[in-house]
């Protein structure tokens, strides 16, 4: 959690945010850190949402999991790799399930965005780009 809350704090932190327009997003280092704190917020609202739904093992795990990746940051960039690390963790999907489980046209957009992501990762890996 301290990890998570470091993570924010540079991204915050950092002088490039503060301003508006494009020169907020000259920094790719910013981008990165703003992606990998939405992906940590995401997460964690994932687990609250999937909490009464999923059970005590299923949230459990999911938990230790995001506190496995939290408690070894990598040095300077504490959430550096979290979308790639929580990614495999498989109750987080569950709870995106069944959240949408009566909402037909959320649940298609979801798949659909999630095609498209899928689609443009694989022709950046077929063509030997950077993925993760």
């Amino acid at each position: 959690v301290r990890y998570g809350y470091l993570g924010a704090l540079h991204v915050v932190a950092h002088d490039n945010l503060s301003r508006l327009g494009a020169l907020a997003w000259q920094s790719n280092q910013t981008n990165i850190n703003f992606l990998n704190l939405i992906a940590l917020i995401v997460v964690v609202a994932l687990i609250a949402l999937g909490w009464r739904r999923l059970g005590a093992p299923y949230n459990t795990y999911a938990v230790l999991a995001l506190l496995f990746v939290l408690c070894n940051p990598a040095t300077g960039e504490p959430l550096l790799s979290l979308p790639r690390l929580v990614l495999v963790v498989f109750p987080l999907f569950m709870a995106l399930a069944a959240r949408t489980e009566r909402r037909p046209v959320v649940r298609a957009l979801l798949v659909g965005v999630c095609l498209v992501g899928l689609a443009w990762l694989a022709a950046r890996f077929v063509i030997f780009a950077w993925v993760a």
